[in-house]
């Protein structure tokens, strides 16, 4: 279970709640967001600017697992720097996800093939030259929820 703190944001970002550990949100609040999203964000290093892409993936057992084709940009970048951030969709309901990704061997990558094809109906498939598995390992997350921001602002450790 990720360790909370409050987010140090400038001044300028509005009054926010003393933080304590009895007044922080509690993680199992935050994580079935990230089970249960259809849609994530990839943010990966490119050659001269940083690059976004939506990618379908699971969150189980504590990191987030997608394929790709190893011939794509992803799966380039990530062989040259495995640092990148997942992002939900909304930007009112906020998880980011700092981690670092490793390229699954094909027995590793296994254990994700029954939850990936449950959740989207599309099977992966860690044999296939056509396809790489990534598991992201998560160092840190920022989670808050707009309406709440002054309370919910929350940076977790891994």
């Amino acid at each position: 279970m990720p360790e909370p703190s409050r987010i140090d944001l400038p001044e300028g970002y509005g009054s926010f709640e003393p933080f304590t550990l009895a007044n922080a949100p509690s993680w199992d609040d935050f994580e079935p967001m990230l089970e249960q999203a259809r849609n994530y964000w990839l943010a990966i290093s490119g050659a001269i600017t940083p690059v976004v892409a939506p990618v379908w993936g699971i969150w189980i057992d504590g990191v987030f697992v997608f394929s790709t084709d190893p011939a794509s940009h992803k799966a380039r970048a990530l062989a040259k720097n495995p640092g990148c951030v997942v992002h939900l969709e909304s930007g009112d309901d906020v998880m980011i996800v700092h981690g670092i990704a490793e390229r699954l061997t094909e027995d590793d990558a296994q254990s994700y093939v029954e939850p990936y094809q449950r959740k989207y109906g599309v099977v992966i498939d860690p044999m296939s030259p056509e396809q790489v598995v990534f598991r992201i390992t998560p160092l840190f997350a920022l989670t808050w929820l707009e309406r709440e921001f002054g309370i919910t602002a929350t940076r977790w450790e891994f």
